[in-house]
């Protein structure tokens, strides 16, 4: 699947509910039960389409038996997530205990982030809060997005993560000659 990207404002209206916007509506379909909604990390809400969702119960119900802390998240993902509705103009109602946990309000700037397998709603105030150090490094010219990443599919592609580049294959052409006129010695 193709993950989701962007930033989006949109607001919640007087029933607490917010527009899908159109880019990362691909993931998900207008009915009943379309996406899940759960409490999620620092204090954003999560919304899932349903394959993903399923994705990390089957994940908690494997991890929930290997010790007390894996079955309190077990219970926190469940316990604190709803089946939500999309309508037919694309508007999902976020429950009132999910707003009172992001502190979302009727009427206030909401925050849609597509964040590759799900979509995240922030509060605008700690939207900025919590990303504005990012964006000031990355405007300050930070190395990389991500400077640690290793041994993942971004390396395995050979595309940069700011470290060193990896060794030549022994197979591997010699590196061009210097005594080519077309490149400056």
């Amino acid at each position: 699947m193709e993950p989701l990207y962007g930033r989006f404002e949109h607001s919640l209206d007087t029933k607490g509910r917010f527009v899908v916007p159109a880019q990362l509506r691909y993931r998900y379909e207008r009915n009943k039960d379309a996406a899940v909604v759960t409490c999620y990390l620092e204090r954003c809400l999560a919304v899932w389409p349903p394959e993903e969702f399923n994705r990390l119960l089957a994940v908690a119900m494997e991890a929930q038996d290997l010790g007390q802390e894996e079955r309190h998240r077990a219970r926190a993902l469940t316990g604190y997530s709803a089946k939500v509705d999309i309508d037919t103009q694309w508007r999902i109602t976020v429950p009132s205990f999910f707003r009172e946990y992001s502190g979302l309000e009727p009427e206030k700037p909401v925050v849609v982030v597509g964040v590759l397998d799900r979509m995240e709603l922030w509060n605008l105030g700690a939207w900025r809060e919590r990303m504005g150090p990012t964006m000031e490094g990355l405007a300050a010219g930070a190395e990389s997005l991500f400077p640690r990443v290793t041994g993942t599919r971004t390396e395995q592609a050979g595309l940069s993560t700011g470290g060193p580049a990896p060794a030549r294959p022994a197979s591997s052409a010699p590196p061009p000659s210097s005594s080519n006129p077309a490149v400056p010695s």
